[in-house]
């Protein structure tokens, strides 16, 4: 071996030594070749790169010569100046700093998932999976998870970075506090197009003990159970159901609370305002039910929003007739503009038309202001 080439083989080494890359290197190498198994790179002309296929990122194709940024990961056990290399670790890496620097935006996602506690979803942006619990989703989609999924996976939500740890490889989303931005914003400009007196049709969203809720341009509107009717109800379902449309006058606008009130009563004449005072001239005689007690007697409805005052003094049995009780009664005397009918029983008989859960209420005394001036 002639000394011109142990010369050179000493030089090569040198240069390998020089150029030798370290681990947790950003590097940039040339494709060489590649496989169903992976892309080999030439690093500097001394070193090699293999990048293994669970490790190339997005993308999986690559050309000869093409170049190609990699993470030294490790260095090949069974051959010599060959190191293992990552696409997909810088990937990762530049995805946890985009979002990062996406903290406080509002981000694109794709529900992919339902599961017990929350959604699993997909963010747009950086195709990296994410988490959005049920108590940071807006109450409208809280009911999730009583839903099947195939009605959810694919729709597409708002979200924002909520809480993101790198190291545990955790993503948490918040749809709620986006959602409550934009009802508010929403609310404000419906509300400053209405108008005290105003009359608007909805479609019944959801309905309560205190009430029913409509959707309006967007935004819910309370229908108080108080404003519901002139007739007394029991629940305001008894009166109206989900998906029914229902009108209302505006009598409640709360720009600080983004509150708005409607009456469905306004748009209908008061009942004691249309009374027929000939149908109910004294001496005549009326079927009514028992709606409830007070300790001065009872109060029975004749027609929706009229009530009767039985007075106690009119009725010789020690206990008034249970709530549902339909009866006769006579009109004894009718006041108009007072708003006051009296009354007294015509017939010993009564019929008894409620359930268990109605009688256990017969026997409960009523102090609501409302009776209370009937009696006055």
């Amino acid at each position: 071996m002639s000394n011109k080439f142990i010369k050179l083989v000493e030089q090569i080494q040198l240069d390998r030594q020089d150029k030798e890359p370290k681990l947790g290197e950003v590097i940039t190498g040339s494709v060489l070749a590649s496989n169903s198994q992976g892309v080999y790179l030439d690093i500097n002309k001394c070193y090699e790169a293999f990048v293994n296929i669970n490790e190339l990122g997005e993308k999986k194709d690559f050309k000869l010569g093409e170049r190609v940024e990699v993470l030294l990961v490790d260095r090949e056990k069974k051959t010599k100046g060959v190191f293992r290399a990552s696409v997909k670790k810088i990937e990762d890496k530049n995805k946890w700093k985009q979002l990062e620097e996406l903290q406080g935006q509002n981000l694109e996602v794709s529900i992919s998932k339902i599961v017990k506690s929350g959604a699993e979803v997909i963010i747009s942006s950086t195709n990296q999976t994410a988490f959005i619990p049920f108590k940071l989703m807006d109450y409208k989609y809280e009911t999730l998870k009583n839903i099947a999924q195939n009605e959810w996976v694919g729709k597409k939500i708002p979200a924002r970075i909520h809480e993101i740890d790198q190291e545990k490889n955790k993503i948490i989303l918040d749809h709620k506090t986006i959602s409550e931005e934009q009802m508010k914003a929403k609310s404000q400009e419906v509300m400053s197009k209405l108008a005290i007196g105003q009359e608007i049709t909805g479609k019944v969203v959801r309905t309560t003990k205190f009430g029913v809720f409509i959707e309006y341009q967007g935004i819910d509107i309370l229908i108080p159970s108080s404003e519901l009717s002139w007739a007394r109800l029991k629940e305001p379902s008894d009166l109206v159901n989900v998906g029914d449309d229902i009108s209302g006058k505006v009598f409640k606008i709360d720009q600080d609370n983004l509150q708005v009130a409607i009456s469905r009563k306004q748009i209908v004449p008061d009942p004691w305002t249309v009374i027929d005072e000939k149908k109910y001239a004294v001496g005549s005689k009326h079927e009514a039910k028992v709606v409830s007690h007070a300790e001065f007697g009872f109060f029975a409805e004749v027609e929706p929003g009229i009530e009767a005052l039985v007075h106690k003094s009119t009725y010789s049995e020690k206990e008034f007739p249970a709530v549902n009780t339909k009866l006769n009664l006579e009109i004894i005397n009718l006041e108009k503009d007072k708003r006051r009918m009296g009354t007294k029983i015509v017939e010993t008989e009564i019929k008894i038309e409620n359930d268990n859960n109605e009688q256990e209420e017969s026997g409960r005394t009523s102090e609501d202001p409302k009776e209370l001036e009937h009696a006055k």
